[in-house]
């Protein structure tokens, strides 16, 4: 891989994980104390984070480690939301359908979904 591409695929993800924050690239910068220009210029591969602006964008929410090597960390912020969105949806599901679920059932129900989205996410970056 070039060092064009892997600017590339930085700057890819960085705006995917702005994407799943729902935030601007306005609200970004303001949250991780940096210029919307700066966010602008990482997600257009011009130009790389520096540590500082790395670790800003970390406390800010950003998977660090999958915006530099496409990999979630264990545990990440990332993966939670994606469970406790999967989690919600079975709880709307069931009450829209007017059933009960034992807490058992529904964790089962949105691993089963995490799993799936997860699975989909690595086929999307093949």
């Amino acid at each position: 891989m070039t060092t064009d591409e892997a600017n590339v695929s930085v700057a890819q993800r960085l705006l995917e994980e702005r994407t799943r924050l729902e935030l601007t690239q306005g609200a970004l910068a303001e949250l991780a104390g940096l210029s919307r220009v700066s966010i602008a210029k990482y997600e257009s591969g011009g130009t790389l984070p520096s540590a500082e602006a790395l670790i800003a964008l970390d406390r800010s929410g950003v998977d660090i480690r999958y915006v530099l090597v496409g990999v979630y960390c264990t545990g990440s912020r990332a993966m939670r939301d994606r469970f406790r969105m999967a989690f919600e949806e079975v709880g709307r599901q069931a009450q829209a359908n007017k059933e009960t679920l034992t807490d058992e059932s529904r964790l089962e129900l949105a691993w089963r979904i995490y799993e799936a989205f997860e699975t989909f996410e690595k086929y999307k970056q093949n």
